[in-house]
């Protein structure tokens, strides 16, 4: 069953985000939809009473207030030199963030040929972590399998970048996997 947001009391989260400040004003609000466009429209009266010298225009009335989608509502104010956005969002039509860890793998004594110059050996990295790109995901079959034929590859490809990027053949590298 739909919930009726306009008279049903839930939960919102209110942003105000100015272009002349950083970072974003968070507020926690329980009431209906009708009530929440009431509070966004309080926001922008209060931000033009704030500076009403710079104040151009905003949203006026709830009518104005906009949703682009359900349990979203939008009021802005408009100032001389800056913005003022004001975001009403449901909890409910929040979405969670989950953490996943960024796995990245590293080459390590990576053996450069420097035909023998010490000195430049010693300024190339002994240690890089690879790009993103060098993901088993990237590399896995259409299966979904990353076997000992990917791997080779996943290898061959971080053995030509390597060289490459630094300018210098190697004969060889260990790999191991850090999380970033």
């Amino acid at each position: 069953m739909k919930k009726n947001t306009a008279i049903e009391r839930t939960e919102w989260i209110i942003s105000e985000s100015n272009t002349d400040v950083d970072g974003i004003i968070m507020h926690r609000f329980l009431g209906t939809e009708n009530e929440v466009k009431k509070i966004l429209l309080h926001l922008v009266k209060e931000s033009e009473e704030n500076d009403p010298y710079e104040y151009e225009h905003g949203t006026e009335d709830t009518e104005e207030v906009e949703s682009e989608y359900q349990g979203h509502l939008y009021a802005y104010a408009s100032f001389s030199s800056y913005h003022i956005d004001f975001t009403a969002v449901m909890n409910e039509k929040i979405k969670s963030l989950k953490y996943k860890p960024v796995i990245r793998y590293i080459a390590k004594k990576i053996k450069w040929d420097t035909d023998g110059d010490q000195d430049t050996f010693d300024s190339l990295p002994q240690e890089v972590i690879l790009p993103a790109k060098f993901s088993k995901e990237n590399y896995e079959d259409e299966n979904g399998f990353f076997g000992e034929a990917e791997k080779i590859e996943m290898q061959d490809d971080i053995s030509d970048w390597l060289s490459n990027e630094y300018g210098f053949c190697h004969d060889g590298f260990e790999l191991t996997q850090k999380e970033v």
